[in-house]
């Protein structure tokens, strides 16, 4: 089960997917692309408090707008 609750898209932690999370959707079909807060590389840890949220990829790598939130984002490091 998804552990971050369903938000609308007026969320003020839910934004525009950048040209990046666009990229990495299509580079990642059926999944999920996160929103992070802060700067980490591609191999760092990414505490789960700095992980905003994520939006919903479908099968052909497009995000479909649907964005969950993290309860336990506490915001920008």
């Amino acid at each position: 089960m998804w552990p971050f609750k369903k938000v609308a898209a007026v969320s003020p932690i839910a934004v525009t997917p950048t040209p990046e999370m666009v990229a990495e959707a299509k580079a990642n079909p059926g999944g999920w692309v996160y929103q992070i807060a802060g700067s980490f590389g591609p191999n760092d840890h990414i505490p789960p408090e700095f992980i905003k949220g994520a939006f919903k990829v479908d099968e052909h790598g497009n995000i479909t707008g649907e964005f969950q939130a993290n309860p336990k984002y506490r915001g920008e490091p």
